[in-house]
């Protein structure tokens, strides 16, 4: 099993298909990236103030490609995963 750092680089040159256990206990699967050429472009505006987010040390917050929103997962409750490079 890849640690968060390691799923996080390959996720920045690579798309996954992610299988995992969700809070619920449901299962899940999720296509999803963090390299630039499918994240959305991001318009700030003059007055924006953002919101700061405390980073859970379990979770990977990733563009899901299907839904085309941000999601995240918990490390510890992958199943299964593969990588394709793009």
């Amino acid at each position: 099993m890849l640690t968060k750092e390691e799923f996080k680089e390959r996720l920045k040159t690579t798309t996954a298909k992610v299988k995992f256990r969700k809070v619920d206990q449901s299962i899940r699967e999720m296509s999803c990236t963090l390299s630039e050429k499918f994240l959305p472009e991001m318009e700030i505006k003059e007055d924006y103030t953002p919101k700061t987010k405390t980073d859970n040390p379990n979770n990977i917050r990733v563009w899901d490609l299907d839904k085309q929103a941000w999601r995240a997962f918990r490390v510890d409750s992958v199943i299964d995963y593969s990588f394709k490079s793009i």
